[in-house]
């Protein structure tokens, strides 16, 4: 009110009002700082830019490296798994990280491209019964800000995602609420060899194929078989389930892995409702004939896994496929660029969508040059399927 007053009015206001004003103004500025200074109530966190980060696959420096190859790909992978609980951070996806596993030197570039400002990086050397993992996490600009050596043997190795997660977040200077410091440090399996698994076939289902994806789904089964209580494990098998049912089950073979997807999924919620990989596996299940193509199951069980996600670029391709299929091209191409901003290198999935909206949108010449070059990446047949179809409407009817 103070502040209102015309400069003829102060005039008229008594020296008793003038000082009444004034304390009142200095009260308002005392609260203003009091709360300002006040701690958060728990499970608050301060408003500040979310963290942007990228896992790059650690190096593995072996004599047999292409051997031990899945291990830099799947403890990375774990690792973003795990930092996926923490809201304040936003992570790229595995599959945006894999071309750059063997260019880990030119850490700005890396940064720029994927539009991070931190990259975790690192080694793992494989001695006869012990690991040892260097880690660091280096600023867009190249400098260091944290690193650390650890020596674990073959046992310790699950637990290694757990602690560099935990010494990230310290490194960001993140301050978590109670349920994401829970998350942050759940524990899926203490059995080595069932973990060891679930690292193998996480790796394969980055860039699948049919013949990759049979694989995952082997290796998720052998470490459920040793740990049935391995959420994790049962979530991956229920993603691996329900991707197979859309790009290589066909008719009613399709019915049954989409049936299996969905009952996996369902399980490993049972297990952890935290899990945004078997929401998005219900998802993906819903929109094949199993569910008689269920559209707004899936766009639910989708925006659930986002939920819970926020780096789940998947979901947004799932999304995307949904959009695709009742015809809403706009929102078809929006979910893609929501799935792209996290993942400038297209997974599979999201180039073979991407395809799909080129060539109904009539832009027959791009849909083919980009068939060509994904068919170097996967054998899914759908790809084929509308590389026929550019090739036919660009005149080459051969």
């Amino acid at each position: 009110q103070s502040a209102s007053l015309r400069v003829e009015d102060r005039a008229a206001v008594s020296p008793v009002h003038r000082v009444a004003l004034v304390l009142l103004l200095l009260g308002g500025v005392g609260l203003a700082a009091w709360l300002a200074l006040m701690p958060r109530a728990a499970g608050e966190s301060a408003t500040r830019a979310p963290a942007e980060l990228a896992v790059l696959p650690l190096r593995v420096l072996a004599v047999d490296a292409d051997r031990s190859a899945y291990l830099g790909v799947g403890i990375a992978d774990a690792i973003t798994t795990r930092l996926a609980n923490v809201r304040q951070v936003v992570l790229r996806p595995t599959s945006a990280v894999l071309p750059y596993k063997d260019a880990q030197s030119d850490s700005a570039r890396i940064a720029a491209s994927l539009g991070v400002q931190h990259l975790l990086l690192g080694t793992i050397q494989e001695a006869e019964n012990a690991y040892r993992v260097s880690v660091q996490l280096v600023r867009r600009d190249g400098v260091a800000v944290w690193g650390r050596t650890y020596d674990v043997p073959r046992s310790g190795l699950l637990r290694l995602q757990d602690t560099v997660a935990e010494q990230v977040v310290t490194a960001l200077r993140l301050e978590l609420s109670a349920p994401e410091r829970a998350r942050l440090n759940v524990r899926h399996t203490d059995n080595v060899e069932a973990y060891d698994l679930y690292l193998r076939g996480r790796t394969l289902l980055l860039n699948y194929t049919d013949a990759n994806m049979r694989e995952a789904i082997g290796h998720f089964e052998r470490a459920l078989a040793l740990d049935p209580d391995y959420a994790l494990a049962r979530s991956a098998l229920a993603t691996a389930c329900a991707w197979f049912s859309v790009r290589y089950a066909y008719q009613s073979e399709a019915a049954v892995w989409g049936k299996r997807a969905e009952h996996e999924a369902r399980r490993a919620l049972d297990q952890n409702s935290s899990l945004a990989d078997a929401h998005l596996a219900i998802a993906t299940a819903a929109g094949t004939l199993y569910r008689g193509f269920d559209w707004q199951t899936l766009m639910t069980e989708s925006a659930e896994a986002l939920a819970l996600d926020a780096s789940l670029d998947l979901a947004h391709v799932t999304r995307m496929r949904g959009f695709y299929h009742v015809g809403r091209f706009d929102e078809a191409r929006h979910a893609g660029q929501l799935a792209q901003a996290l993942n400038p290198n297209p997974n599979v999935e999201m180039a073979r969508l991407e395809i799909a909206v080129q060539l109904f949108n009539g832009n027959f010449a791009a849909a083919a040059e980009r068939a060509t070059a994904l068919m170097q990446r996967t054998d899914a047949s759908a790809v084929r399927h509308y590389l026929g179809l550019s090739r036919f409407y660009l005149g080459d009817s051969a």
